[in-house]
């Protein structure tokens, strides 16, 4: 009987986290309308779930947002680049609630070949109300090692409004050549009560596979 709690508490804990999923649209760039052939690059002004702007100016006329596949070391699947014809941002809002903790990650790269002074971002949250915004922002650079892995960036922030909203920009010289971003996630971060359920309900499945071993 207890075995039969703990794996329902683990099933109900799992099935909520699977509810919750990625709370960004499209945050691996792969909806139909973005599809093309592996190893092909194409610009688009109309992306699913984000807005394109120019990285400075958002009235600033755009050749629009770089989606490459399979192109410079790129694990096979669409990805993007926000330096097309010049430095680009994409926005989106997703719905947060007041008070919780998020996370948001996503992998980058260099594009190899090409100079640091041309890579780099600048990501920022916004969350709260105008006069009280809550502003949460990572940037970084090349890494140096000319596009051989992708890393991952996280941002952790605390909801102050039903609606945030994320943004990345291209940071670097805008010359077409920059930094490649993919998967990008935004997800709630469990409540502490329910990483502890979890992390007993394995306790408890672990010590009685050890007493049948034992037996």
């Amino acid at each position: 009987m207890k075995k039969i709690i703990a794996l329902a508490a683990l099933a109900a804990i799992s099935a909520t986290a699977s509810a919750a999923g990625n709370l960004f649209v499209d945050g691996d760039f792969e909806a139909a309308t973005l599809q093309q052939t592996p190893g092909t690059w194409s610009l688009h002004k109309n992306v699913p779930g984000w807005i394109v702007t120019a990285a400075g100016n958002p009235f600033e006329t755009i050749g629009g947002l770089e989606v490459r596949n399979d192109v410079a070391g790129n694990d096979g699947s669409d990805f993007i680049e926000l330096d097309g014809n010049e430095n680009d941002r994409i926005t989106q809002s997703f719905a947060t609630t007041i008070g919780k903790e998020y996370q948001i990650t996503f992998m980058y790269a260099d594009r190899a070949g090409v100079a640091a002074g041309s890579l780099g971002f600048d990501a920022t949250v916004l969350t709260g109300k105008p006069g009280n915004l809550h502003v949460t922002t990572l940037d970084d650079g090349a890494f140096g090692d000319n596009g051989a892995q992708w890393h991952e960036a996280v941002i952790d922030f605390t909801a102050y409004s039903k609606l945030s909203v994320f943004s990345i920009a291209a940071a670097g010289t805008s010359d077409s050549y920059g930094t490649s971003f993919d998967n990008f996630t935004a997800m709630a971060v469990p409540e502490p009560a329910s990483l502890g359920l979890f992390a007993a309900g394995l306790a408890f499945l672990g010590m009685t596979a050890r007493r049948r071993r034992q037996q």
